[in-house]
């Protein structure tokens, strides 16, 4: 029973991380992308 609330707290904390991580550095992938595809052309 406490190995598997550990796990669903780990899940929790992966997709809380996964979500901040989305939200704070989608501009910023999104930036660097564009900057990628100027570089190809």
């Amino acid at each position: 029973m406490k190995i598997l609330y550990k796990m669903h707290e780990l899940s929790y904390i992966t997709i809380t991380y996964l979500k901040d991580l989305t939200s704070i550095h989608s501009k910023h992938f999104f930036n660097i992308s564009i900057r990628l595809c100027k570089v190809k052309d």
